[in-house]
């Protein structure tokens, strides 16, 4: 997907591939612990919604200890995470969109299956 004509139209883009529902987050396929099960009344927001516009960035001094588990329970991908923090440029060279820009619409470039691949994102994250 071509990103940049999204940031540039500055207009609230969201991902048509990965909607902000419990069904991104939960499989109702798995039977779910108390815990898990109040996933469901996860609002989504964007950053604004939360912290209020330009009060917040993609990343400022990116440090092992940013990552904070809340209610993810996935200690292991947190960790992954945090361990690539140990060489901050790593986590800058993932973002091909470094700026937070009113589109919400942002770049990564990751690794699958040992070639490069671009993936585009909203910024809607599910919010307790």
């Amino acid at each position: 997907m071509e990103w940049k004509p999204i940031v540039e139209a500055g207009k609230p883009w969201t991902d048509p591939n990965f909607r902000a529902n419990k069904n991104a987050i939960l499989d109702p396929m798995i039977r779910r612990e108390k815990r898990i099960k109040n996933w469901e009344n996860f609002v989504w927001k964007r950053p604004s919604e939360v912290y209020g516009r330009g009060n917040f960035k993609v990343f400022n001094d990116i440090k092992p200890d940013d990552i904070k588990q809340g209610h993810c329970g996935d200690c292991y991908f947190l960790s992954c995470l945090s361990s690539i923090a140990e060489h901050p440029q790593r986590i800058k060279d993932i973002f091909l969109t470094q700026d937070v820009n009113d589109a919400g619409c942002y770049a990564v470039k990751i690794w699958v299956d040992g070639q490069p691949r671009e993936v585009v994102v909203d910024d809607m994250f599910p919010y307790d």
